[in-house]
Order: structure tokens, then C-alpha cells, then sequence
């Protein structure tokens, strides 16, 4: 059975951040960006263990999964949610430390 994502309030900031970032550069860079990072979450729906464990975290529960430089941060458990926690610059640490 399929899982449903469901955005945090930091990860919905961290992606209008990242659009506004990007769309002063290229509106066009900045739509693709967005499409590539809802297209990989889509994935997580049907495969929520699909996206390698969080080595700053280390927990099987927090994973992620990559997109261009960005990391898209999420939390699976039982739950029929799936919880996207973040997402983030690869060169920048996850600091402070993500709560599930």
C-alpha cells in the first residue's frame, strides 16, 4: 500500500527558499529544480526505503534522497505517512540536528 508524503512546515520553507534563490538566476532552472525534487518524492510514496540512511543521523527511520546538490530529508515509519523533514544543500551539515 502506498504511503502518502506530507511537507513540513521547514521543508515547504527550504523549497521557497530554494526557488527564490534559483528563479533570480533562471525561473526555468528554478521550475525544473522544483519538478525534479516533487517527481523523486513520488517515488517515496510507493518506496519509502528507497533514499539511504542519514549518516550525520544514522537512524533507519531518517533517510534521504538526492536531487542535483540537494538533499531531500524524510522520515518513514509504520505510520502511513511519510514526513519530508528538509531539504537541503549537500556542501552545508544538517545542523541543528533534524527532529522526527
Amino acid at each position: 500500500m502506498a504511503k502518502t508524503v506530507v511537507w513540513d512546515t521547514e521543508a515547504s520553507d527550504d523549497l521557497h527558499s530554494l526557488y527564490a534563490f534559483h528563479s533570480e538566476k533562471s525561473e526555468k532552472y528554478a521550475d525544473m529544480l522544483l519538478d525534479a525534487i516533487f517527481e523523486r518524492t513520488e517515488l517515496i510514496e510507493q518506496f519509502p526505503l528507497l533514499g539511504k540512511i542519514v549518516g550525520e543521523i544514522g537512524l533507519p527511520s531518517i533517510r534521504e534522497l538526492v536531487v542535483e546538490k540537494y538533499r531531500i530529508i524524510y522520515f518513514v515509519s509504520q505510520s502511513p505517512e511519510i514526513r519530508i523533514l528538509a531539504v537541503k544543500h549537500s556542501a552545508r551539515p544538517l545542523n541543528p540536528p533534524l527532529k522526527s
